[in-house]
């Protein structure tokens, strides 16, 4: 009788799980994105229904392939059996040589569970306190567009509207060149200030490379999109513009224009002017047009769905992150500046195209390190007291070397000097897509949004070259008061991390004038920081500051 027990219990775990299996569904089924907790729970999922060598069958059928975790639920059931399972197993080994993987799992669950969306989202409350020079008549513009009557407005008749665009012309066959994010954004503010003069709604409505919806959401009750439906007869007519329309508008300066009577009768007009050259703040009446950019934009947007996976699982992974206490660094190593350190690519047009960077050179390799380590250290520079530095890059190799080879920052460093954890986008090893090219999937461009999104979020940021940390340092509220460079156009390697404003244009002074008594061939008095040849590279036991100020004195 005893015998029938068992076995009726094995059958019935047996048939339990499998059961589960059928009904629960597997991330390769699902749309979920994988992140490092949902990856570190399928990997302890795995220790507990691996048996270890010679130990017996416990009667639980094997898993499927792509079955090692299923949702949070799964996971929590078939821990419980593990443990019910395997406790003969366990009971012959001691706890402090078990870990308690039930224990790490629920951990991960909790976080993700208790994850709060709202903290990483500003409220209206938050944006005024964060941009409080914010003039009073883009606080009523953006107070305009309430979500729960947009449509009706698109609807109506007499409603006009500007809508900034990346479209196609000549039929549809060309993409147009809208350029990367901070392109994209950086006429926010213009645009404003148009609809709002001219009485008009500002919309946004992307085709290329993907619909900005896939990316960022409404947030705080403005609605800019223009969903298929309202205006598709005029998006059709757009997309069937010559080449030579297309090259004259984007250069068009439309304040002037805008009312003139070819203009001012049209409901949608469509607008991608991202190389004319607009007014300054003043004109706009902006005391800090950085401030108002901030302030749009997070009026403006919220992660999507897909784009909150991410954020999350940054906050998950890293249970004392949180909005507002972190620093960042950007690195935009590709950059085609003819300066000292002048970066390899793999491909001529690699900024555009991808590649990599030319990692084989031996001095472009140093001087890539150089680069990565000298912007975490800017960015520790900038808040001392930072746990993260998160870092945002144009390439894999950067973060790549920061988060598992530098001797300063890694996981494995051994370095004696207090140093940040260095975090990342979970893929961080994948090259980053420029938003530029077209034919990706959405999930090669979900990177660069989430860069740009924990940049806006961060405390305090280490700025190098190109628009894109511009833009997120911009967006953080800390433009001038937390800001700090790590490189500048035309300069080498900034050692000294220096604050935009007079430190800045002091180093610069002092840069130039190297470079004028270098070309008088009078040594100078000042060491100025130099990519270092492989004679001159630091050997493996030198500690990261050696590394860091490795000079050259100019000749």
């Amino acid at each position: 009788m005893f015998v029938v027990v068992i076995l009726a219990a094995l059958f019935s775990i047996q048939f339990s799980s499998s059961e589960q299996r059928k009904i629960m569904p597997t991330i390769a089924e699902s749309s979920i994105i994988t992140t490092p907790a949902v990856a570190a729970l399928a990997e302890m999922v795995n220790k507990e229904e691996t048996p270890a060598a010679g130990q017996e069958e416990t009667g639980k059928p094997p898993a499927a392939e792509g079955d090692a975790i299923g949702s949070a639920d799964d996971i929590v059931v078939e821990s419980k059996e593990g443990e019910q399972e395997d406790g003969n197993a366990v009971a012959n080994t001691t706890a402090a040589d078990t870990p308690d993987l039930s224990s790490q799992k629920q951990e991960i669950l909790n976080r993700q569970e208790d994850f709060d969306y709202s903290a990483v989202v500003y409220s209206p409350e938050e944006i005024e306190t964060l941009f409080p020079s914010v003039p009073q008549w883009l606080r009523e513009f953006l107070a305009s567009q309430p979500v729960a009557t947009h449509n009706e407005t698109l609807r109506d008749p007499d409603a006009k509207f500007i809508v900034l665009t990346c479209h196609t012309f000549k039929g549809g066959t060309f993409s147009e060149a809208c350029g990367g994010l901070s392109d994209r954004l950086m006429r926010l503010t213009y645009y404003a200030w148009v609809a709002h003069n001219s009485g008009r709604k500002l919309l946004i409505k992307w085709s290329q490379p993907h619909p900005l919806e896939e990316f960022f959401d409404v947030a705080n009750d403005f609605d800019w999109r223009l969903p298929d439906g309202f205006a598709d007869l005029e998006w059709e007519i757009y997309a069937n513009r010559s080449f030579t329309q297309y090259k004259g508008e984007r250069r068009i300066v439309w304040h002037p224009i805008i009312s003139r009577q070819e203009h001012k009768d049209k409901r949608f007009i469509f607008a991608n002017s991202n190389i004319a050259k607009i007014p300054g703040a003043k004109q706009m009446g902006l005391e800090n047009q950085h401030e108002a950019k901030g302030a749009i934009f997070h009026t403006l947007f919220k992660p999507s769905t897909k784009l909150m996976e991410l954020v999350k699982s940054m906050y998950v992974d890293n249970p004392d992150l949180k909005p507002r206490s972190f620093a960042a660094a950007h690195v935009r190593a590709k950059w085609k500046e003819p300066n000292d350190l002048a970066i390899l690519l793999n491909k001529k047009a690699g900024d555009q195209i991808g590649g990599g960077l030319k990692m084989s050179d031996p001095v472009n390799k140093v001087n890539v390190e150089r680069l990565a380590d000298n912007a975490a250290n800017c960015a520790k520079k900038a808040m001392p007291d930072t746990q993260f530095i998160y870092v945002a890059s144009d390439s894999d190799e950067i973060p790549t070397y920061l988060i598992e080879e530098s001797p300063q920052w890694s996981v494995n460093s051994t370095t004696a000097a207090p140093h940040a954890k260095i975090i990342a986008r979970p893929n961080y090893r994948v090259e980053s897509k420029h938003l530029n090219s077209n034919g990706s999937p959405i999930e090669a461009y979900l990177g660069i949004f989430l860069d740009v999104w924990m940049m806006s979020t961060s405390q305090c940021l280490a700025q190098g070259l190109g628009g894109f940390g511009h833009l997120g340092s911009e967006l953080s509220g800390n433009h001038y008061s937390c800001r700090v460079r790590h490189r500048q156009y035309g300069m080498p390697i900034l050692l000294e991390c220096p604050r935009p404003g007079e430190e800045m244009q002091a180093l610069r002074e002092r840069h130039n004038e190297d470079k004028r008594l270098a070309a008088l061939s009078v040594p100078s008095s000042t060491p100025s920081s130099v990519p270092v040849s492989p004679s001159s590279a630091p050997s493996s036991n030198q500690t990261s500051d050696q590394q860091l100020n490795t000079t050259i004195t100019s000749p």
